[in-house]
């Protein structure tokens, strides 16, 4: 029977392995909020909010390879825990972060194809 993880422990695991949709989650919220609030504030042209979008979706497919790397090192609980635990939080985290991968690429596609400010208008 294996003892149950510590806080820390438990809190490290949980972000490692939710780190893709939480990286997901950020890039959406800059691409779209920082769209709507570039088209309220007016002034700017289209291409400034096109290369933001591709900026930021960049940085966030970088982030996600990063982790995607890092995620060995990072999902390893310390022991004593069954030999399964390891590769399923592996596994999960790699689930995720292929879909947080698509979600981004998706997400930064339709910001560039959608028109930019008239459509919020």
């Amino acid at each position: 029977m294996s003892k149950p993880p510590s806080d820390t422990q438990f809190i490290r695991l949980t972000l490692t392995s939710m780190s893709g949709p939480l990286v997901w989650a950020l890039q959406f919220g800059v691409v779209y909020g920082g769209q709507h609030v570039a088209c309220a504030a007016g002034g700017l042209d289209t291409a400034p909010i096109r290369w933001g979008i591709i900026i930021a979706t960049l940085v966030a497919c970088l982030a996600l390879v990063l982790v995607f790397i890092l995620a060995r090192k990072l999902v390893q609980p310390d022991p004593p825990f069954d030999e399964d635990v390891p590769v399923f939080l592996h596994s999960v985290t790699n689930y995720l972060l292929g879909l947080s991968l698509f979600a981004v690429l998706a997400s930064g596609l339709a910001g560039l194809i959608l028109p930019g400010c008239p459509s919020l208008r």
